[in-house]
């Protein structure tokens, strides 16, 4: 009988050991610590800053376990602390480890051709963008290219998650952990107090990221100068979910009808489905 290849599965956070293969490895149970470690890790690489509160709550560990996980990771180099507002992040040998293999240049690579050909069609610029934390990050932008671009944003750009298409697609196809916890991180920054008014927004909230989800892309739109300025995100999805949001602004003025609109965002679906997978 041929041997099984081994496979590590990392379990829930504060979930039992689990078995990982069959055959000779039939016995094998994962290390505990290891699985918690990693999940911190893993919280850490996607936000900049974490209390060990948002830790616990993200990860489905106790406090204690979590501040234990945190304290051993900033010493051996992967987390970094932050004494003077109690948070943590990122630390030198992660973000080292990031860099040698960063799947969202990966990721610009094989969207600049679909945003490019998009932007040249539509002639409004078109963006890539992802979420760190509770912040959308443009990755790259045919802004330069476009002639009708208004505020431009270059790679690099950052803007708050609630207020960006691109930012309520992400949520809406964030898992249940990762949105509470991007929520909580937006309300924090908000100065929004815990209680009733904090919940019932965040239930609000939920909705309304649940029919951006059902219907498959976001729209936002926000006053400007002279016209309001209007975005459509569609998701750009690979073998282990939503990567990014290829996104395209545009004047809301200038897109008046409902066909008209209902063309954008099929052109912006279908490109965010063209991209080969990352």
């Amino acid at each position: 009988m041929d041997q099984m290849a081994n496979s590590a599965v990392i379990g829930r956070p504060g979930a039992s050991a689990v078995e990982v293969d069959a055959g000779a490895d039939a016995g094998f149970r994962s290390i505990r610590s290891i699985e918690r470690a990693m999940a911190v890790v893993e919280l850490l690489a996607g936000s900049p800053r974490l209390t060990v509160a948002q830790v616990a709550r993200a990860s489905g560990l106790p406090r204690t376990t979590a501040y234990r996980v945190l304290r051993t990771l900033t010493l051996v180099g992967f987390a970094s602390e932050w004494s003077e507002t109690g948070t943590y992040g990122p630390g030198p040998r992660l973000i080292q480890i990031g860099h040698r293999s960063d799947p969202r240049q990966r990721l610009v690579e094989a969207v600049r051709p679909v945003a490019r050909a998009l932007g040249q069609k539509l002639r409004w610029p078109v963006a890539l963008a992802s979420v760190v934390g509770a912040e959308v990050v443009v990755l790259y932008s045919t802004d330069n290219e476009s002639p009708l671009a208004i505020d431009p944003q270059r790679p690099g750009v950052r803007l708050p998650v609630l207020e960006s298409a691109a930012g309520l697609l992400h949520l809406a196809y964030a898992t249940e952990s990762e949105r509470a916890l991007c929520l909580e991180l937006v309300q924090d920054r908000a100065g929004v107090p815990p209680g009733p008014a904090a919940r019932a927004a965040q239930a609000a909230m939920q909705q309304k990221l649940a029919g951006i989800r059902a219907q498959g892309y976001a729209v936002f739109e926000r006053e400007g100068r002279l016209t309001a300025r209007r975005s459509i995100a569609a998701p750009v999805m690979g073998s282990q979910g939503m990567l990014g949001s290829l996104v395209v602004r545009f004047a809301a003025s200038a897109i008046r009808s409902r066909d008209e609109m209902a063309r954008m965002i099929a052109a912006v679906r279908t490109a965010a489905a063209d991209v080969k997978q990352v």
